[in-house]
């Protein structure tokens, strides 16, 4: 007799799947799962397992079309997902929502009534609250290479669990007829944290359910539990129930404002102010309205000069990006950044196609000229963008330029020299404001600006500035001088290390790479 109902299992890393055999055994024996299909999907995914989470999940939605067209009289799917499988249950499911298919039997989704989570990693993995993962996201931008491992993709920010919550929210959000959704979780895990699964509970049909005496890895394990009786009690509930735990009411902002600063400002300068005027311009308590600062201090010129560490950043925009739309799904997001602040943005809304601004106001931007602002434009990222120059901007005409030249494609003189990939775009370039790289945040402009982010109120500065030819000139030509003096520095190491009075050293080669290591390292920390 074929089954009418499909329950799938997708475990954590290093999974067993003898540990679930007393959990399943005492459901198949429920009338609520009689006459069930019992799906153990393995992704085979260890801490050292070069694959990306989204492409695990691909391969877990093919398996559960496979066991759905070779049993048509599916009409009910409960998907259960522990820890990194919490993630990928919640991809597939997506994947399987938003596909496009002239094949009814296919589209799945529509068949998911339950979606049980076992200490799903809904946020990520927190870095700050681990060494090893402070160590791993360090060593992730040293070496890009190793972005390629599937852990990478459950850190916090990252581009796989930023895009799944903003899909899920977006989804849900939309969703007239929403299958139930119980985050399971131990008391003593220290890993995830009930305030980490926001998105999850947004929703009227979500729940939150806690098991004493569980940890993170055994949750769903009777064989060690205390109490056997009484953890299956719960999860059974958890898993049959139409209320099976706690809910609660998650009220955010209507609209948030994001305002970032870059090389050569801290968060005690202009962006206090910015945040203030913003405040005096709205009600001090309007609790519809929320402003994050940059939280990250001083960024100096040479942070930014080395990708590593001007990347640093990126994963606390696209986290905070996510955390405020999971507090208020329709909330509208706008953007005020200077310097560093305008890459933070550019990176991620390449990264996160969910990334939606009203309005987006740079200062000093070091984006390419060619950043491809249309498409940002044309995908509903962006609906009005606004770009402050200054004539003698050093850290975007220059160095930025400069860095360009050797190589570094990703950011360039866009607050500078302007942009050029915007045609139909509501964009509007002003230049030149006589002086240098954070000229247009000072306070007699930073209150126009504020209005525009605000009230959308345009007012174009009074600006008598013209662009100096020198320093025009210095621009363009700072790519060659770049790469000139890359050559110079490449050719007196090599003759060092090959060519000097004693010949070649290895351990000469050796200190000179573990000291630019070193220094790498001391910059990227403080």
């Amino acid at each position: 007799m074929e089954s009418n109902r499909l329950v799938v299992i997708v475990p954590a890393i290093y999974p067993r799947k003898k540990s679930w055999d007393n959990l399943v055994k005492r459901l198949q024996k429920e009338p609520a799962f009689e006459n069930s299909e019992w799906l153990y999907l393995d992704h085979g995914c260890r801490l050292y397992s070069r694959v990306r989470c989204r492409d695990l999940s691909l391969q877990i939605k093919a398996k559960i079309d496979a066991a759905v067209g070779k049993n048509p009289k599916i009409r009910d799917i409960v998907l259960l997902g522990h820890s990194l499988g919490g993630l990928l249950v919640r991809q597939a499911y997506i994947l399987a929502a938003t596909e496009a298919t002239g094949l009814p039997s296919l589209r799945w989704a529509n068949f998911v009534s339950r979606i049980g989570l076992f200490a799903s990693v809904n946020r990520g993995l927190d870095s700050d609250k681990s060494t090893w993962r402070r160590l791993a996201r360090w060593g992730y931008r040293i070496f890009p290479v190793l972005q390629g491992f599937a852990v990478y993709d459950l850190l916090r920010g990252s581009d796989f669990v930023t895009n799944l919550r903003i899909e899920w929210i977006r989804h849900f959000y939309n969703l007239e007829q929403a299958p139930i959704v119980t985050q399971i979780l131990g008391d003593h895990d220290g890993i995830v944290a009930r305030d980490d699964s926001i998105d999850i509970e947004q929703f009227p049909t979500a729940f939150h359910v806690t098991i004493p005496d569980a940890g993170h890895a055994d949750l769903f394990r009777l064989d060690v539990a205390p109490d056997p009786d009484g953890r299956y009690a719960l999860i059974r509930d958890a898993l049959i129930n139409t209320t099976p735990g706690e809910q609660r009411q998650l009220l955010g902002p209507q609209k948030v404002f994001i305002v970032l600063h870059g090389i050569r400002a801290s968060n005690r300068e202009w962006v206090r102010q910015a945040c203030n005027l913003i405040r005096s311009k709205l009600a001090p308590t309007d609790l519809t309205v929320k402003i994050i600062p940059s939280t990250y201090g001083w960024f100096s010129a040479v942070k930014f000069a080395l990708p590593m560490t001007r990347k640093k950043n990126i994963e606390w925009l696209q986290d905070q990006y996510s955390e405020q739309m999971a507090l208020s799904p329709g909330a509208e997001f706008n953007f005020l950044g200077h310097s560093n602040g305008t890459y933070m943005l550019g990176q991620s809304l390449g990264r996160i196609a969910g990334m939606k601004f009203n309005r987006v106001i740079l200062v000093g931007s070091v984006l390419p000229t060619q950043y491809p602002w249309q498409k940002r434009f044309q995908n509903d990222q962006v609906k009005y963008l606004r770009n402050e120059r200054s004539s003698c901007d050093f850290p975007v005409g220059i160095l930025c330029s400069a860095l360009h030249g050797i190589g570094m494609h990703d950011i360039g003189t866009g607050g500078f020299e302007g942009f050029s990939n915007y045609v139909g775009c509501q964009i509007i370039e002003n230049y030149w404001y006589d002086g240098g790289h954070s000229t247009p945040l000072r306070q007699s402009n930073l209150e126009g600006l504020v209005d525009d982010l605000v009230f959308g109120k345009v007012t174009i500065p009074n600006l008598s500035a013209t662009g100096s030819r020198g320093y025009i000139s210095l621009s363009r030509r700072a790519p060659r001088i770049a790469q000139l003096l890359v050559l110079l520095g490449l050719a007196v190491t090599l003759w060092w290390v090959f060519f000097s009075a004693h010949g070649f050293s290895l351990l000469r080669l050796l200190g000179l790479l573990a000291s630019i290591g070193l220094i790498f390292f001391l910059v990227d920390l403080f």
